[in-house]
């Protein structure tokens, strides 16, 4: 499929329309963010297809509440990332430059729990499977 910025702005609001959430903000970068309790989100403009995959993550993170509670944050991140690109994929959308950007953004989760010494032991293999990981070999595990 052939990335259109008006079908993709009706998406997304269609979709913020169907889970019954508020844009706070719009952004001018390559980012988001969901405040899932009170069900806002800043989003950029779904004006590239990177962009348009942010705003289905960002509202992904509220439509899927529920489902996240007790998972750990790479897990809802890469269940998140993981109902996007299959979602993009369904549309015909080739996803390879965004599942790059995905997998950045779980290892970095992943790095971020590793400086705080939090255990990743028992660590969800499909996660570091997906991210071609292997957490006993960063550097606490020598």
């Amino acid at each position: 499929m052939i990335f259109n910025n008006e079908w993709a702005k009706q998406y997304v609001d269609s979709e913020l329309r169907f889970y019954n959430i508020t844009v706070r903000k719009w952004r001018k970068g390559d980012c988001g963010i969901a405040y899932i309790k009170e069900r806002f989100v800043e989003i950029p403009e779904p004006t590239t297809l990177n962009r348009f995959l942010i705003c289905l993550h960002e509202i992904t993170h509220i439509a899927r509440a529920e489902v996240h509670k007790g998972m750990k944050v790479y897990e809802y991140e890469y269940d998140c990332e993981m109902t996007v690109i299959n979602k993009a994929k369904q549309l015909g959308f080739d996803t390879t430059d965004y599942e790059h950007r995905a997998k950045g953004y779980i290892t970095y989760c992943f790095a971020k729990a590793f400086n705080r010494n939090l255990n990743l032991d028992k660590a969800n293999k499909q996660v570091t499977d997906w991210l071609g990981i292997d957490l006993k070999k960063w550097d606490k595990y020598d």
